[in-house]
């Protein structure tokens, strides 16, 4: 899990036990907001991750093509 997971889950177990420290005033709300935050950052990572492979694929091809003599 990375760190913005940790100070959801930090948030909330402060809003259980009511410390009132960074309070929300609706619990529901914030956990909802931190999954699709969560969810939007694991699909923008797997995008990124296929786009730099399909880079890679291309680069390895201008090496081969480039020590070709």
């Amino acid at each position: 899990m990375g760190q913005g997971t940790y100070i959801v889950f930090v948030i909330a177990i402060s809003d259980i036990i009511n410390i009132h420290f960074l309070h929300s005033s609706n619990l529901e709300l914030m956990i909802e907001a931190a999954f699709i935050a969560f969810m939007l950052w694991i699909l923008l990572g797997a995008y990124l991750t296929y786009q730099a492979q399909g880079m890679m694929k291309d680069w390895y091809a201008i090496e081969i093509y480039a020590h070709d003599k």
